[in-house]
């Protein structure tokens, strides 16, 4: 079977990484998804809400908050680089991209990200929502106020440095396939990947499994949503 074609059940794969998939209840109806007398048009965003309520926040946006907040770490370092010297067009150019492009300064970049503070990453988030570049990129799923949480947790589970080693390395090959759910509580990290029924897991989410989340030993779930 190619490649690109790749799928696997959620119950095989729940059996071989030993999970015990969270299952939420959900409404269907034709204006949405319904979830404590709330509608949302995606799943996804049904399921943020019920992990809210387990005291987790974050957002549901795929990869998006962690290229977010690994593109804020190292802000000062591709502006000094950009070929036109530009922070705007260093804050809107993708972050695979711009690692493409200067792959070179891998070394010097994944140094950046490991030094950066809080203080440069609540800067350099507010310099990157201000450019524009998340609304377009994500649909405005990333949530501004939960990048520094989003840092925190990363730095807190020790995976910051080789989430951005491995992104330096090959960064169009995962660019997708990212969990829907990046959560934290407190500085606690939880990768959570919402299905419905008869959803498999295809290529790009099994490659983001055996690439970072097994090997990182990254906090990882799946959440069946229940139809009723």
């Amino acid at each position: 079977m190619p490649e690109s074609k790749r799928t696997r059940s959620v119950e095989s794969l729940c059996r071989e990484l030993k999970l015990d998939p969270v299952e939420v209840e959900l409404e269907k109806r034709d204006d949405g998804w319904y979830f404590s007398q709330e509608v949302f048009q995606r799943p996804e965003d049904a399921a943020f809400r019920y992990f809210q309520g387990q005291g987790y926040y974050g957002n549901a946006c795929e990869g998006g908050a962690i290229q977010t907040v690994i593109k804020a770490c190292c802000l000062d370092l591709l502006t000094a680089i950009n070929t036109f010297r530009s922070e705007e067009d260093a804050c809107n150019r993708y972050l695979e991209a711009q690692f493409t492009i200067h792959w070179d300064k891998g070394a010097e970049i994944v140094r950046t990200v490991v030094a950066a503070n809080e203080a440069t990453v609540v800067q350099n988030t507010a310099k990157i929502f201000s450019a524009g570049f998340v609304h377009g990129a994500f649909n405005s799923d990333v949530r501004q106020d939960a990048c520094l949480g989003t840092w925190r947790a990363l730095v807190a589970t020790g995976v910051l440095e080789q989430i951005t080693k491995k992104l330096m390395a090959r960064p169009y090959d995962y660019r997708a396939g990212w969990p829907d759910l990046t959560l934290y509580r407190e500085n606690e990290l939880l990768l959570i990947e919402v299905k419905t029924p008869k959803d498999k897991f295809h290529e790009s989410q099994l490659r983001i499994v055996e690439n970072f989340i097994t090997p990182l030993s990254i906090p990882f779930n799946v959440t069946k949503i229940v139809a009723i």
